[in-house]
């Protein structure tokens, strides 16, 4: 019944803040297990990933928006809850329901089409579990919204969307940190001159 501006505020910036504390959690557990270190040097790489990245948390965002809205004001029809988004006359956390499939979709494109444009890359991390993951995720979360707009945002389907929101995060930081894996040295230990006699 809470539906002050500091709510509707602190919900999305919490889940934000999470994403930010699951990921660092990632790093650690991908260099634990040899992951190496990062590499920067590929400022193209970096700013894409990093844009991708923003991208997904913005969708996280309003993703925790829009179940705030539905949590407050819950639609008893779809007919209903879709001219609620679009009536001036409904509450404004209400009218911004829209921006998350808006940007799911959008986000949706980015992702699948950066992650398949270099599924092919053998260095890099282009190839492996942690790309297939992410296609998977993509392609599972937008279907489950769908049907979780179908049946009315049931909490059974709100809770499904929230953990596989996570999934998809960690996948994608896998992913993230393979594209940016430091190439290893080939010039091996540096070696003292023979002796001369």
């Amino acid at each position: 019944s809470d539906t002050s501006v500091a709510r509707q505020i602190t919900v999305p910036v919490h889940l934000v803040n999470t994403l930010v504390l699951t990921g660092v959690m990632s790093l650690t557990v991908w260099q634990i297990n040899g992951g190496g270190q990062l590499s920067l040097v590929d400022g193209r790489r970096v700013r894409s990933l990093a844009l991708i990245a923003t991208l997904i948390a913005l969708v996280a965002a309003t993703g925790a928006t829009t179940s705030l809205a539905d949590t407050l004001y819950p639609a008893h029809t779809l007919e209903g809850g879709v001219s609620a988004d679009f009536d001036a006359a409904s509450a404004v956390i209400v009218r911004f329901r829209i921006l998350h499939p808006v940007f799911a979709i959008a986000a949706g494109i980015a992702v699948i089409g950066y992650v398949w444009r270099h599924f092919g890359d053998v260095v890099g991390g282009g190839r492996g579990p942690a790309a297939s993951a992410v296609l998977i995720c993509v392609l599972a979360q937008i279907g489950l919204g769908f049907v979780h707009v179908v049946l009315l945002t049931p909490i059974g389907t709100a809770l499904a969307h929230l953990a596989l929101a996570q999934t998809l995060w960690v996948c994608y930081a896998f992913y993230a940190f393979g594209r940016l894996r430091a190439a290893p040295s080939t010039s091996g230990p540096l070696r003292a001159p023979a002796p001369t006699r």
